[in-house]
């Protein structure tokens, strides 16, 4: 498995946890990390899509929010969400190709 799909992985789980139980991103990453053996290559990057989510969520959100068609983002399901979210942080503050994270 690619490092970058481990990474997005672990920050597609980061970002549903913090949807899902409210917790604090330091106290996810704290558990998650306690729990698993991840290279700090894959962690790192990890690490910065959550932040940048975190860093963006109301742009995100808003952006998500404006483009989707007669579905409101407390509808969609928290794995769905969580995606969008994590693939708009890619999309948007990393060099990635557009089309790799499409």
């Amino acid at each position: 498995m690619s490092s970058r799909r481990k990474s997005r992985e672990m920050a597609l789980q980061f970002i549903f946890q913090e949807d899902f139980t409210g917790s604090s991103p330091d106290e996810i990453l704290k558990i998650f990390l306690k729990g698993n053996v991840v290279s700090l290559k894959n962690r790192k990057f990890a690490e910065f899509l959550f932040r940048q989510y975190l860093e963006n969520r109301i742009y995100i959100d808003k952006l998500i929010s404006s483009h989707s068609q007669n579905w409101k983002l407390k509808r969609m399901s928290v794995v769905d969400r969580s995606i969008l979210r994590m693939a708009l942080s890619e999309f948007l503050y990393t060099d990635t190709p557009k089309v790799v994270i499409i």
